[in-house]
């Protein structure tokens, strides 16, 4: 009888301790690191082309996943996010091209919206504030929380003044886009200028010829702020990103897959366009215009026609279905022209031929 009553005793406070447990235990199973598994295999190239030597080639999923979108080409250096799928957050990595180990890394707080470097400084915008690292040691030199958050914005490393960002602020409250310029070396803000905004649009950091402005299927460009726009561009789909500027072109991808086209940038009449189906953002490097098609193939375009003029075909020559199968983006320094494929978590890595 006693142990029959122990036992009732208990029971009341066993249920909640082991509904506890498992919810523990559920919670570290979400978060804890995951070896990533690939979508696809190892990719192999399977035509090149003679004006580009594949130097370098880098599985970036080992341990963990790399967030796509953020990969940066120094002269023979990366800049990616990883995470390691823990509640850590993802990590900033600096890796040379032929290490199979980072320089370094450093804890983030969030995914940035942009990033930047500026002699041996790495800045980054994300949603409520930007950073700067140290380069060489991946050291947090400062972070000043001077952005409205959940606004897409562009950072600038200009030598004159200093850090540039673009962003744009539409509520009720208040509507306008504004150029913030920081010190680059504490981060404090040196001035700010609004312009009012009528309608959702962001401000494209390009001035030679006025302003530029981007909505959602439409460009358009005025020759101050608060001038009337001189044309309007409707773009097919969504605009992807800020559009590129070459010359006396800007270079603009639009649509889920995005397709490019090149408009003029005085009169925005259309000077070509690519109509296939491209599955990154294009990058210029050395003088051309580089994108990858769904069919793994990089292609590098004449910025003035259009016309193909480079060319690596990579095996597979389709996208594998899966979590990553649409994970692909392109970076390029002076020196190099790096490429990401997320089904298979490969770099490779291109330079010119050595003379």
């Amino acid at each position: 009888m006693k142990m029959k009553l122990r036992s009732v005793w208990i029971l009341p406070f066993l249920v909640p301790l082991i509904a506890a447990c498992l919810m523990l235990f559920l919670l570290w199973d979400q978060y804890r690191p995951r070896p990533v598994t690939p979508d696809a295999p190892d990719r192999e190239i399977l035509s090149s082309d003679p004006n580009l030597t594949a130097i370098a080639r880098l599985d970036l999923c080992i341990a963990g996943a790399v967030h796509d979108r953020y990969l940066l080409a120094l002269d023979h250096q990366l800049v990616y996010l990883y995470s390691d799928g823990s509640s850590n957050g993802p990590f900033l990595r600096l890796q040379g091209i032929r290490d199979t180990a980072p320089s370094w890394q450093s804890e983030g707080t969030q995914y940035p919206f942009s990033m930047a470097v500026r002699d041996t400084s790495l800045f980054l915008t994300l949603s409520v504030e930007a950073q700067a690292y140290n380069l060489d040691t991946g050291e947090l030199l400062w972070r000043n929380q001077v952005l409205p958050g959940h606004t897409g914005n562009v950072i600038v490393p200009d030598q004159v003044p200093g850090l540039t960002i673009y962003y744009t602020v539409y509520n009720p409250v208040r509507r306008a886009a504004v150029i913030l310029t920081l010190d680059p070396q504490t981060g404090s803000v040196i001035q700010e200028v609004d312009y009012p905004l009528e309608e959702p649009a962001a401000m494209i950091p390009y001035t030679g010829t006025g302003v530029l402005w981007l909505g959602a299927e439409e460009i358009w460009l005025s020759p101050a702020s608060t001038d009337r726009p001189l044309w309007h561009y409707q773009v097919r789909g969504e605009v992807a990103r800020w559009p590129l500027q070459y010359g006396n072109a800007l270079i603009v991808s639009s649509g889920f897959f995005p397709q490019i086209s090149a408009i003029r940038l005085d009169t925005g009449q259309l000077i070509w366009e690519d109509l296939r189906e491209f599955v990154s953002l294009p990058v210029i490097y050395r003088g051309l215009i580089f994108a990858l098609t769904r069919g793994a193939e990089l292609v590098a375009l004449d910025p003035a026609s259009g016309h193909q003029l480079r060319s690596v075909t990579f095996t597979p020559l389709t996208p594998e279905e899966g979590s990553r199968s649409y994970l692909y983006t392109i970076a390029a320094s002076e020196e190099i022209i790096a490429v990401y494929f997320g089904d298979s978590c490969e770099v490779f890595v291109f330079a010119p031929p050595a003379a």
